[in-house]
């Protein structure tokens, strides 16, 4: 009956632990928990323009808080805005570069969150001058400011209550062996 009992207390104990350290685990992470910067796609990976046709650059954005989002065009290290600021109302964005100089430009989307977190995709357009048409292909890619989070903290908040669960294992098993070898 005392073994019984002890384990109990044991195992209340140990659910206390358990309740305690999640529970201070989860006011650590909550605040970055779930945080994450937009993602961003093109529609197409590669993107044909010819002069005078109605394509479009189309990105699809996918976030939980999306607040705005703004497009600019880099040419020979100047960025000028193709769209200024607006406020994020659907997660399909389109523009037709209309007007873009000839030579290497870089399309470029910002999405900002309400967490703060920043995205950005590169759509680098090459337009080479030619009579009656101008051709453009579209390679993209994506990268958000600040970097996500690693998960290497999220293993070392979850690292520290096992170890510590454990340590306290072997004592409790170093005292009842004790007490079971004094018997």
């Amino acid at each position: 009956m005392k073994n019984f009992q002890k384990k109990r207390g044991f195992y209340l104990f140990l659910t206390f632990l358990t309740i305690f350290s999640s529970s201070i685990m989860n006011s650590q992470l909550n605040p970055t928990l779930g945080e994450t910067a937009p993602l961003i796609y093109t529609e197409s990976e590669e993107i044909v323009f010819t002069q005078g046709s109605s394509t479009k650059i189309v990105w699809i954005v996918i976030d939980n808080d999306p607040k705005k989002y703004w497009i600019t065009n880099t040419f020979d290290n100047n960025e000028t805005y193709l769209q200024s600021e607006r406020p994020f109302t659907i997660s399909k964005i389109e523009i037709k570069p209309v007007g873009i100089p000839i030579g290497n430009n870089i399309i470029r989307l910002y999405v900002e969150d309400f967490s703060k977190f920043v995205s950005i995709s590169d759509v680098e357009v090459i337009v080479f001058p030619s009579s009656p048409t101008t051709i453009a292909t579209a390679i993209t890619s994506s990268s958000e400011e600040p970097p996500a989070d690693s998960a290497g903290a999220t293993g070392i908040f979850f690292s520290i209550p096992a170890f510590i669960g454990i340590v306290f294992l072997r004592l409790i098993r170093k005292k009842t062996k004790r007490r079971e070898d004094e018997k």
